[in-house]
């Protein structure tokens, strides 16, 4: 398929667990905290944190 670049900027890293990561994005698009957590197997469920 095709692949876009979408945003462009960096991330930072703050916790990573066996099914959570939380990380912070400062893009052209996106910026704020967010959080993907495992629900089963290989499938993540991604959302930006409250207050950011």
């Amino acid at each position: 398929g095709t692949v876009e670049i979408w945003d462009k900027g960096t991330y930072t890293l703050e916790s990573r667990s066996e099914n959570e990561i939380k990380f912070t994005l400062k893009g052209k698009r996106l910026s704020g905290g967010y959080v993907l957590l495992r629900l089963r197997d290989r499938n993540w469920l991604l959302f930006k944190r409250r207050g950011q």
